[in-house]
Protein backbone atom coordinates (compact mmCIF):
# COMPACT_ATOMS: atom_id res chain seq x y z
CA UNK A 1 0.00 0.00 0.00
CA UNK A 2 2.63 2.07 0.98
CA UNK A 3 4.67 2.16 -2.24
CA UNK A 4 1.59 2.76 -4.19
CA UNK A 5 0.98 5.92 -2.30
CA UNK A 6 4.25 7.47 -2.83
CA UNK A 7 4.17 7.63 -6.47
CA UNK A 8 1.04 9.54 -6.25
CA UNK A 9 2.24 11.99 -3.87
CA UNK A 10 5.54 12.77 -5.65
CA UNK A 11 3.35 13.21 -8.95
CA UNK A 12 1.06 15.58 -7.13
CA UNK A 13 4.02 17.38 -6.24
CA UNK A 14 5.62 17.34 -9.24
CA UNK A 15 2.47 18.69 -11.30
CA UNK A 16 1.87 21.70 -8.24
CA UNK A 17 5.41 22.84 -8.75
CA UNK A 18 4.99 23.17 -12.51
CA UNK A 19 1.66 24.19 -12.53
CA UNK A 20 2.91 27.41 -10.90
CA UNK A 21 2.83 30.85 -12.92
CA UNK A 22 5.55 32.99 -13.57
CA UNK A 23 4.73 36.54 -14.24
CA UNK A 24 5.56 40.48 -12.53
CA UNK A 25 2.88 42.20 -9.69
CA UNK A 26 3.43 46.03 -10.42
CA UNK A 27 2.44 48.12 -7.43
CA UNK A 28 1.71 51.92 -7.50
CA UNK A 29 1.14 54.39 -4.95
CA UNK A 30 2.11 58.11 -3.37
CA UNK A 31 2.61 58.66 0.50
CA UNK A 32 1.20 61.92 2.37
CA UNK A 33 1.32 63.60 5.52
CA UNK A 34 -1.37 62.19 7.73
CA UNK A 35 -0.97 64.85 10.77
CA UNK A 36 1.53 67.87 10.85
CA UNK A 37 4.30 65.60 11.65
CA UNK A 38 7.45 65.32 9.82
CA UNK A 39 8.45 61.99 8.69
CA UNK A 40 6.35 59.34 7.33
CA UNK A 41 7.01 55.53 8.21
CA UNK A 42 5.39 52.95 6.32
CA UNK A 43 5.67 49.60 4.73
CA UNK A 44 4.38 47.57 1.36
CA UNK A 45 4.16 44.09 2.11
CA UNK A 46 2.59 40.62 0.12
CA UNK A 47 0.13 38.18 1.93
CA UNK A 48 -1.15 34.89 1.63
CA UNK A 49 -4.64 33.79 2.47
CA UNK A 50 -3.00 32.39 5.33
CA UNK A 51 -2.13 35.68 6.40
CA UNK A 52 1.60 35.07 6.17
CA UNK A 53 4.28 37.29 4.41
CA UNK A 54 5.20 36.15 1.25
CA UNK A 55 7.62 39.34 0.30
CA UNK A 56 8.23 42.80 1.73
CA UNK A 57 8.07 44.86 -1.29
CA UNK A 58 9.20 48.51 0.54
CA UNK A 59 9.66 49.71 3.88
CA UNK A 60 10.48 52.95 5.33
CA UNK A 61 11.05 53.89 9.23
CA UNK A 62 11.97 56.89 11.17
CA UNK A 63 14.30 56.07 13.77
CA UNK A 64 15.69 52.49 13.01
CA UNK A 65 15.15 49.45 14.42
CA UNK A 66 14.12 50.03 18.41
CA UNK A 67 11.09 52.25 16.95
CA UNK A 68 9.73 50.19 14.36
CA UNK A 69 7.46 47.87 16.21
CA UNK A 70 5.37 51.16 17.49
CA UNK A 71 5.44 52.57 14.19
CA UNK A 72 4.77 49.61 12.43
CA UNK A 73 3.44 46.81 14.15
CA UNK A 74 1.84 43.98 12.32
CA UNK A 75 4.24 44.49 9.25
CA UNK A 76 6.93 44.59 11.65
CA UNK A 77 6.02 41.14 13.54
CA UNK A 78 5.50 39.30 10.21
CA UNK A 79 9.18 40.06 9.47
CA UNK A 80 10.80 38.69 12.58
CA UNK A 81 11.91 42.47 13.61
CA UNK A 82 14.79 42.25 11.10
CA UNK A 83 15.46 46.07 9.60
CA UNK A 84 19.02 46.93 8.88
CA UNK A 85 18.86 50.31 9.11
CA UNK A 86 16.69 53.49 9.54
CA UNK A 87 15.96 54.60 5.15
CA UNK A 88 13.98 53.09 2.80
CA UNK A 89 14.63 49.99 1.32
CA UNK A 90 13.23 48.23 -1.60
CA UNK A 91 13.80 45.05 -2.03
CA UNK A 92 15.61 43.68 -4.99
CA UNK A 93 12.12 43.79 -6.95
CA UNK A 94 11.67 47.45 -5.58
CA UNK A 95 13.06 51.19 -6.82
CA UNK A 96 14.20 52.35 -3.71
CA UNK A 97 15.57 56.15 -3.69
CA UNK A 98 13.16 57.46 -1.54
CA UNK A 99 14.64 59.46 1.96
CA UNK A 100 13.41 59.55 5.31
CA UNK A 101 12.59 63.15 4.66
CA UNK A 102 10.56 62.59 1.47
CA UNK A 103 7.66 61.91 0.36
CA UNK A 104 6.80 58.66 -2.55
CA UNK A 105 4.91 60.28 -5.32
CA UNK A 106 4.04 57.75 -8.20
CA UNK A 107 6.58 55.48 -6.22
CA UNK A 108 6.49 51.89 -8.22
CA UNK A 109 7.75 48.75 -7.09
CA UNK A 110 7.46 44.83 -7.97
CA UNK A 111 7.28 41.53 -7.05
CA UNK A 112 8.55 39.47 -9.78
CA UNK A 113 10.60 41.77 -11.84
CA UNK A 114 14.00 40.16 -10.73
CA UNK A 115 13.36 37.86 -7.98
CA UNK A 116 11.13 34.60 -9.27
CA UNK A 117 7.39 34.28 -8.37
CA UNK A 118 7.17 31.16 -10.62
CA UNK A 119 7.94 29.05 -7.17
CA UNK A 120 4.85 30.49 -5.68
CA UNK A 121 1.38 28.73 -6.08
CA UNK A 122 -1.08 30.44 -8.04
CA UNK A 123 -4.54 32.19 -5.68
CA UNK A 124 -5.55 35.23 -3.90
CA UNK A 125 -2.85 37.19 -2.50
CA UNK A 126 -3.27 40.49 -0.33
CA UNK A 127 -1.39 43.73 -1.14
CA UNK A 128 -1.14 45.35 2.51
CA UNK A 129 -0.22 49.34 3.24
CA UNK A 130 0.69 50.30 6.55
CA UNK A 131 1.63 53.74 7.30
CA UNK A 132 2.51 55.93 10.79
CA UNK A 133 3.64 59.40 11.48
CA UNK A 134 5.90 60.28 13.65
CA UNK A 135 8.47 63.59 15.02
CA UNK A 136 11.72 64.47 13.05
CA UNK A 137 12.84 62.92 16.86
CA UNK A 138 10.93 59.35 16.75
CA UNK A 139 8.79 60.51 18.92
CA UNK A 140 4.60 60.60 19.03
CA UNK A 141 2.99 58.35 16.58
CA UNK A 142 0.22 59.75 15.56
CA UNK A 143 -1.85 57.11 13.30
CA UNK A 144 -1.11 53.65 12.33
CA UNK A 145 -3.55 53.17 9.51
CA UNK A 146 -3.85 49.64 7.04
CA UNK A 147 -5.25 49.38 3.59
CA UNK A 148 -5.63 46.37 2.09
CA UNK A 149 -6.10 45.32 -2.06
CA UNK A 150 -6.24 41.59 -3.40
CA UNK A 151 -4.77 39.97 -6.55
CA UNK A 152 -5.34 36.50 -8.35
CA UNK A 153 -1.95 35.38 -9.49
CA UNK A 154 -2.44 33.14 -12.19
CA UNK A 155 -2.49 32.83 -15.95
CA UNK A 156 -4.75 35.89 -16.29
CA UNK A 157 -4.03 39.83 -15.85
CA UNK A 158 -5.56 40.70 -12.87
CA UNK A 159 -5.63 44.77 -11.87
CA UNK A 160 -7.16 46.05 -8.89
CA UNK A 161 -7.10 50.23 -7.48
CA UNK A 162 -7.09 50.32 -3.63
CA UNK A 163 -9.19 53.23 -2.21
CA UNK A 164 -7.00 55.27 0.49
CA UNK A 165 -8.61 57.98 2.59
CA UNK A 166 -5.33 58.97 4.79
CA UNK A 167 -1.34 58.57 4.40
CA UNK A 168 -1.78 56.99 0.98
CA UNK A 169 -3.04 57.94 -2.49
CA UNK A 170 -3.42 56.29 -6.13
CA UNK A 171 -2.75 52.78 -4.82
CA UNK A 172 -2.83 50.43 -7.85
CA UNK A 173 -2.32 46.69 -7.99
CA UNK A 174 -1.48 45.32 -11.60
CA UNK A 175 -0.50 41.59 -12.24
CA UNK A 176 0.72 40.49 -15.59
CA UNK A 177 1.41 36.73 -16.24
CA UNK A 178 4.38 35.63 -18.27
CA UNK A 179 2.28 34.12 -21.32
CA UNK A 180 4.11 30.82 -22.66
CA UNK A 181 3.42 29.80 -26.31
CA UNK A 182 4.06 25.90 -25.47
CA UNK A 183 3.06 24.24 -22.43
CA UNK A 184 4.89 22.68 -19.42
CA UNK A 185 4.75 19.49 -19.97
CA UNK A 186 6.67 19.98 -23.51
CA UNK A 187 9.24 22.48 -22.48
CA UNK A 188 9.59 19.71 -19.63
CA UNK A 189 11.45 17.44 -22.77
CA UNK A 190 12.86 20.73 -24.24
CA UNK A 191 14.94 21.84 -21.35
CA UNK A 192 17.35 19.90 -19.56
CA UNK A 193 20.20 20.87 -16.67
CA UNK A 194 23.42 18.76 -16.10
CA UNK A 195 25.71 17.82 -13.72
CA UNK A 196 22.55 17.23 -11.68
CA UNK A 197 23.63 16.69 -8.75
CA UNK A 198 26.25 19.34 -9.60
CA UNK A 199 29.73 20.61 -6.97
CA UNK A 200 30.80 23.84 -8.88
CA UNK A 201 28.35 24.80 -12.01
CA UNK A 202 25.45 23.35 -13.77
CA UNK A 203 24.62 23.78 -17.84
CA UNK A 204 21.35 24.50 -19.19
CA UNK A 205 20.63 22.67 -22.37
CA UNK A 206 17.69 23.98 -24.27
CA UNK A 207 17.48 27.05 -27.53
CA UNK A 208 16.37 30.81 -26.90
CA UNK A 209 17.14 30.41 -23.01
CA UNK A 210 17.33 34.19 -21.72
CA UNK A 211 17.54 33.46 -18.01
CA UNK A 212 18.05 30.84 -15.11
CA UNK A 213 17.72 32.37 -11.88
CA UNK A 214 18.54 29.64 -8.57
CA UNK A 215 16.34 29.85 -5.88
CA UNK A 216 15.99 28.35 -2.60
CA UNK A 217 13.33 25.54 -2.42
CA UNK A 218 11.20 28.47 -0.35
CA UNK A 219 11.53 30.66 -3.36
CA UNK A 220 14.34 33.45 -2.28
CA UNK A 221 16.31 34.36 -5.36
CA UNK A 222 19.83 33.67 -4.88
CA UNK A 223 21.49 33.89 -8.16
CA UNK A 224 20.32 35.11 -11.66
CA UNK A 225 22.60 34.63 -14.71
CA UNK A 226 22.20 35.56 -18.34
CA UNK A 227 24.09 32.69 -19.41
CA UNK A 228 23.19 29.26 -20.11
CA UNK A 229 26.31 28.08 -17.86
CA UNK A 230 26.01 28.82 -14.17
CA UNK A 231 28.50 28.64 -11.63
CA UNK A 232 26.27 27.41 -8.20
CA UNK A 233 30.05 26.85 -6.05
CA UNK A 234 28.89 29.82 -3.42
CA UNK A 235 26.08 28.18 -2.41
CA UNK A 236 25.66 25.54 0.13
CA UNK A 237 25.23 21.82 0.18
CA UNK A 238 21.67 21.25 -0.99
CA UNK A 239 18.55 21.23 -2.93
CA UNK A 240 17.48 24.32 -5.28
CA UNK A 241 15.18 25.47 -7.76
CA UNK A 242 16.48 26.31 -11.18
CA UNK A 243 13.88 28.58 -13.02
CA UNK A 244 14.60 28.82 -16.89
CA UNK A 245 13.29 31.43 -18.89
CA UNK A 246 13.03 31.05 -22.28
CA UNK A 247 11.14 32.69 -25.61
CA UNK A 248 8.83 29.63 -24.98
CA UNK A 249 7.97 30.04 -22.04
CA UNK A 250 9.18 29.20 -18.13
CA UNK A 251 10.07 26.12 -16.63
CA UNK A 252 11.46 25.27 -12.78
CA UNK A 253 14.19 22.01 -12.41
CA UNK A 254 15.25 20.59 -9.06
CA UNK A 255 18.96 20.45 -8.54
CA UNK A 256 21.42 19.47 -5.67
CA UNK A 257 24.59 21.22 -4.81
CA UNK A 258 26.92 18.71 -3.62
Amino acid sequence: MRKAILPFVLLLCSFSLFSQTAGTLTVTYSTQKIASQTLSVYAVYVTNSSAALVNTLAYKTSNGNSSASSELASWWTLIGKSLTGAKFIGTVDGISGATTSTWAIGQKVYWGRTASVATVPDGTYTVNFIIGEATSGGGSIVGNVIYKGTFVKGTAVSNATVTATSGFSNITLAWAPVNTAINDVEMDKYYSVYPNPAVSSIFVSGSDVKQVEICSLAGQSLIVSNQQQVNISSLPKGNYLAIIRANNGTIVKKIQKQ
